[in-house]
């Protein structure tokens, strides 16, 4: 992994979020069982979102380890329900909107998960499938003007 400065700072500057804007608050947080909705918006005020994105999304383009420093750095903090929320949103649904979203879900979304407006979810295992995608039941039926979903999901990332 790249140890250039710009990275450092980065990292440095995360380190000094997590101290004092996660660190006191976070055993109540988990107690409570709920990240505020408001922490989302200073992730994303402070760079901390989709950093991967590109520019033209929002975003500032940086290499994936930027991104994956995040989760990294929450985790050995010891906030392991924030890191897998963030992965969650950083690396699991930007890239499936980034690679097969159209232009405008893309123009749409992403910018709203980079400032933490959006916090998205994954919702991929049911009771009998688990994650196995080949196996899952739920289906999307066009009805007149909308979608009817039908099934069970059994986890829910960021639910």
């Amino acid at each position: 992994m790249p140890h250039d400065t710009e990275f450092e700072l980065f990292r440095d500057s995360y380190r000094r979020f997590l101290k004092e804007q996660v660190a006191p608050y976070y055993e109540q947080w988990e107690h409570d069982g709920l990240i505020p909705r408001d922490l989302w918006l200073r992730l994303g005020e402070n760079g901390f979102l989709c950093v991967d994105v590109p520019e033209e999304y929002g975003g500032y383009g940086a290499p994936i380890h930027y991104s994956l420093m995040l989760v990294q750095e929450t985790a050995q903090a010891g906030f392991a329900s924030l890191a897998v929320a963030i992965g969650g949103q950083n690396e699991l649904v930007s890239p499936y909107l980034q690679n097969i979203g159209t232009e405008e879900q893309k123009r749409y979304w992403l910018p709203k998960m980079v400032t933490g407006e959006v916090v998205t979810a994954i919702a991929m295992t049911e009771a009998n499938a688990g994650s196995d995608l080949q196996a899952i039941r739920t289906q999307a039926i066009l009805e007149n003007d909308h979608y009817r979903i039908n099934g069970s999901k059994t986890f829910i990332s960021n639910g």
